[in-house]
């Protein structure tokens, strides 16, 4: 997280410091354009290789791409600009999938309240990491260039992968297949490698709790797209987009977080399940949406950004990434990956197409940030949200206990 922040940082200062705003639905198609075939090689490359060597290889990989692309990362260097703000998104996709469910992999089998505490603390630890890396941002962005965040983001991934290796080592893993299956046959579909145990990924969404979890996420995704496409649109006609303002407020952003983590996500799953905890980030973002509608403001469209990124980092995190863990062995890093690497980034394409639409037809991002249609996109896209969220912990049941005591809803 102290990586991503920093590496951040370094994204938006050289491409919205020299930037039109007009390429940005662009690049967010190129977004698109490479994590969609990532996250087909990430599938690929775990059923080959094993989902263990896969992760580590992973860390390994972003870390030597940001240490790669940090000497051509400055104002001066406009396609490097658009290239790191569309690998930046992609890299760490995979690199918190991998550190997320590297957590499901060493607490399988874990009760429900020993897992809700575990994944609260490292939720605190993710966002401590951010905090860590804004405070290092913040503190350097008017000494250093923007390609020193990079690179030093580089060595911390590098770092992390460490880390990593460690804790397999640590935790070896336990084949679930028994004694004297014959694996050597080919799956025409395309399956995942968890020790010795094959499952289809593409066999995945024929579950209807697969199918439920695949659709919040592009939902999520999109309602994400335009609230972040505002957010800059407000910040560079403002005229605020600068090393120290991106630092600080990703500085901020992680203290708020934080708070939250430690102080209101493990009483709200504790009271409401996990089907509660997933419900705050869309009605907060809802509740926001009320702020919006009364005018076009720089202040309102960045409230909007700062109330989506802080839940999503604190109480929404920790509490999505255990939506996987029901799944189990291989089946879960299929759903991640089908989830947030495909699903998410197929419905980003389709918010990009809008946006490029939009201002092909001459809309003009100079008059009073007239986003008006852009704020009912979204607000349907959170109440569709919220209802398949609502519609997968009531029917979550029907797949088996493990996945009921993960998604219980209150009666009161």
């Amino acid at each position: 997280m102290a990586a991503f922040v920093a590496i951040k940082t370094a994204r938006d200062t050289v491409f919205f410091g020299q930037g039109d705003l007009r390429q940005l639905p662009l690049v967010y198609l190129l977004i698109a354009g490479v994590a969609i075939p990532a996250a087909m090689m990430h599938l690929g490359a775990m059923r080959r290789w094993g989902v263990r060597r896969v992760r580590s290889g992973t860390f390994v990989a972003m870390a030597l791409l940001f240490l790669g692309l940090a000497p051509f990362v400055g104002l001066e260097h406009r396609t490097a600009a658009v290239v790191l703000f569309a690998v930046v998104p992609a890299a760490f996709a995979a690199v918190f999938a991998s550190g997320w469910l590297l957590a499901g992999d060493l607490f399988e089998g874990a009760g429900p309240e020993t897992v809700r505490w575990l994944y609260s603390r490292i939720g605190v630890g993710s966002v401590l990491g951010g905090v860590i890396g804004g405070t290092f941002a913040s503190v350097l962005a008017t000494v250093v260039e923007p390609s020193f965040l990079v690179a030093a983001g580089g060595l911390m991934i590098l770092a992390a992968a460490g880390v990593v290796s460690r804790a397999h080592r640590w935790h070896p893993v336990q084949s679930s297949v028994p004694p004297g299956t014959d694996l050597s046959e080919e799956d025409p579909v395309g399956d995942v490698i968890q020790g010795e145990e094959r499952v289809s990924s593409l066999g995945l969404l024929r579950n209807p709790y697969v199918q439920g979890v695949v659709a919040i996420s592009a939902s999520g995704a999109l309602a994400a797209l335009y609230i972040d496409f505002q957010f800059y649109a407000a910040v560079t006609l403002s005229g605020s987009a600068d090393a120290r303002f991106f630092a600080n407020f990703h500085l901020m952003l992680n203290l708020a977080s934080l708070a939250l983590l430690l102080f209101v996500a493990p009483r709200v799953q504790r009271r409401h399940g996990l089907g509660g905890a997933l419900l705050v980030l869309p009605l907060s973002l809802l509740a926001g949406m009320g702020v919006t509608a009364l005018g076009g403001l720089v202040f309102s469209r960045s409230m909007l950004k700062v109330t989506e990124a802080g839940m999503k980092a604190s109480i929404h995190r920790f509490s999505w990434e255990q939506v996987f863990l029901p799944l189990g062995g291989g089946r879960r890093e299929a759903a991640k990956v089908l989830a947030d690497g495909l699903a998410a980034r197929i419905a980003e394409v389709i918010g990009a197409l809008v946006l490029v639409l939009w201002l092909s037809l001459g809309a003009g991002l100079d008059s009073g940030l007239n986003f008006s249609w852009i704020s009912w996109v979204i607000g349907g896209t959170i109440v569709l949200w919220i209802a398949l969220t609502r519609s997968l912990a009531r029917n979550s049941g029907a797949q088996g206990d493990e996945v009921e005591y993960m998604l219980p809803i209150p009666d009161s």
